[in-house]
């Protein structure tokens, strides 16, 4: 009888590891690969997450995702499970496009023309910035620097700022103080004239300090002495 309780434990035992091997009902998470990341850094995504040593099956990814999305600058998260004790979190970031002083606030712009207070710490102050009393206005920064961009006239890196007034419309600043003064519509053809009045100037060498595009038909320049 002895032999057969001993027989007993000994295929319970066998039987317990070898479902603890094999299957991942048993085991816990013991490594966290992040990707995708640029702002967040590795460990506040892993601490974030609190997946580590956590039993596989008891993880609730919606909660997961739910702590991860609290963190401001992140935009979406995929987690895939690469082994019995590996699980990888792929991060993708919101695209911050401008930082924006709108009224008394202070955050950044992304490219899907959301207001985000509070990832200073994440981006910090490398973008143009966006000044209006209007959240809503956030839109014609986009639009112009989209267009700048698209036509090859500048790169986010020149702009310094970008003023809306729901009076006066758009007024672009330079890093290479040149003020431009863009109106309200039509954005694309106003374009079109900047560029051939910069066109023109480079080919005179002269340095425009002033511009004014508002009106479609008549452009009004002055260049510096």
């Amino acid at each position: 009888m002895n032999k057969i309780k001993s027989a007993l434990l000994f295929s319970v035992a066998l039987i317990s590891i070898g479902i603890y091997l094999y299957f991942p009902i048993f085991c816990f998470v013991k490594e966290i690969d992040v990707q995708g990341n640029t702002f967040v850094n590795n460990d506040e995504i892993i601490q974030t997450s609190e997946l580590s040593g956590k039993l596989l099956t008891l993880i609730n990814k919606e909660r997961v995702e739910k702590r991860l999305l609290s963190i401001k600058i992140i935009k979406n998260i995929k987690f895939e499970q690469k082994s019995l004790s590996k699980i990888k979190i792929y991060i993708e970031e919101k695209k911050i496009v401008m930082l924006a002083q709108i009224g008394e606030k202070t955050g950044y712009v992304d490219s899907e023309n959301n207001f985000i207070e509070g990832i200073g710490e994440y981006v910090g102050v490398n973008f143009p910035i966006f000044t209006s009393d209007s959240a809503k206005s956030t839109r014609f920064g986009i639009e112009i620097l989209d267009l700048f961009n698209k036509k090859k006239i500048f790169t986010p890196e020149n702009i310094s700022e970008i003023a809306y007034s729901e009076i006066t419309g758009l007024t672009v600043f330079t890093t290479q103080d040149t003020t431009i003064y863009i109106g309200k519509g039509n954005f694309e053809m106003k374009l079109r004239n900047l560029q051939l009045i910069l066109e023109d100037g480079k080919a005179k060498g002269k340095k425009e300090d002033f511009i004014d595009i508002s009106n479609e038909t008549k452009a009004i320049v002055k260049y510096s002495l």
